[in-house]
C-alpha cells in the first residue's frame, strides 16, 4: 500500500478541504503558475502565479524549482477534488513548520503500520480499520496515540477497541521502536532551619525524595541554603504530580514533624503546613 492510499484510508477522505495545509512536490512550472502533486492524495493542485509569493515574481523559477517539496494551503476544491487550487503565499512560517513535523510523524506511522501488518500477518486495510481509525478519532495525531500506548500500556489498546489478540504484538513493537520525548522540570529549592540537627534532617529528607522516583527526581547542592531540583519524565502532567508529591514530603518531614523554625521555598513560593499537613 502506497503512502497516499494509507493516508486516505486512515482519514477516510480522498481530497483535501479548503483551508487544509498539504505537502506538494512541484511537477510543472508555467508562466501562469505551478502544478504540484499532493503527497497525501496523489492529486494535482494548481498554484496561480499570484499565489506563489507575496509579490508576483519576475521569474517564477526564482521562487520554485521542479521536484521541490512545498507546503501549500488549499483554497478551492471543485468536482470532488478533480480541480484543486492552492496557495504558497498564504502559508505562515509556524504553519509550515507544524505541517512538516506532522507530515514526518505521519510517514513514521505509515512505516510502523507496514511492519505491524507483517508481524500480525494481516492485511493493511484491516489494521487501519481496527487500529488506525480509532487512533485518528480519539487523538490529535496518530503518532501521539502511539506514544500514549508506549507511555500508558496495553490498557490504551483496550480502550481503543483493538482486538485483544493483537495487544501484545502491537505494544511490544511500539515499545521497542518509539522513543518517548523527555521533559525536565527545573526548580530552585531553598531550605533554612534552626533545628540543631538541621543538616541531617535535610539530607535525609532530600534522599527520601530521590528514592521516591529513582532516576526521575534529582537534587543537587548549589550553595547554602540553595539546591537545584530536577524532575525528569515522559509526561508533563506526571512531572507536575511528582512536584506536588515533593512539596507534600518536604512539608511533612521538615515542617509538620519539625518544631523548630524552618523556611522552605520552591522558586520563591514558600511552603506552609495546612490543617491537614499538605503543602499549599
Amino acid at each position: 500500500m502506497k503512502f497516499h492510499e494509507f493516508y486516505q484510508k486512515l482519514y477516510h477522505k480522498t481530497a483535501p478541504r479548503p483551508g487544509e495545509l498539504v505537502i506538494g512536490v512541484v511537477q510543472t512550472i508555467k508562466e501562469a503558475g505551478v502544478y504540484i502533486r499532493l503527497e497525501e492524495y496523489d492529486k494535482i493542485a494548481f498554484v496561480p502565479l499570484k499565489e506563489v509569493a507575496h509579490s508576483i515574481p519576475r521569474n517564477i523559477r526564482d521562487v520554485v524549482k521542479e521536484s521541490q517539496q512545498v507546503i501549500a494551503k488549499v483554497y478551492s476544491v471543485k468536482y470532488r477534488g478533480e480541480i484543486i487550487n492552492a496557495s504558497l503565499r498564504r502559508v505562515t512560517g509556524p504553519e509550515r513548520q507544524r505541517k512538516l513535523q506532522d507530515f514526518r510523524k505521519l510517514k513514521r506511522v505509515y512505516m510502523i503500520f507496514q511492519k505491524l501488518a507483517e508481524k500480525l500477518k494481516i492485511d493493511m486495510n484491516e489494521l487501519i480499520e481496527k487500529f488506525g481509525r480509532p487512533l485518528v478519532e480519539r487523538t490529535l495525531h496518530p503518532y501521539a496515540g502511539l506514544e500514549a500506548i508506549v507511555r500508558s500500556g496495553k490498557e490504551v489498546l483496550k480502550e481503543l477497541g483493538v482486538p485483544k489478540e493483537w495487544h501484545d504484538t502491537i505494544y511490544e513493537f511500539l515499545k521497542a521502536n518509539i522513543k518517548l520525548p523527555e521533559y525536565t522540570l527545573r526548580k530552585e529549592l531553598k531550605i533554612l532551619s534552626l533545628a540543631p540537627d538541621a543538616i541531617i534532617k535535610i539530607k535525609k529528607t532530600l534522599n527520601s525524595l530521590m528514592e521516591l522516583a529513582p532516576g526521575k527526581i534529582h537534587i543537587h547542592y548549589i550553595s547554602a541554603p540553595r539546591y537545584e531540583l530536577r524532575i525528569i519524565g515522559h509526561d508533563p502532567s506526571e512531572l507536575e504530580l511528582m512536584l506536588t508529591k515533593t512539596k507534600e514530603i518536604l512539608v511533612q518531614k521538615l515542617l509538620r514533624e519539625n518544631p523548630y523554625p524552618t523556611i522552605i521555598e520552591i522558586d520563591g513560593e514558600r511552603l506552609r503546613k495546612s490543617a491537614k499537613g499538605a503543602a499549599r
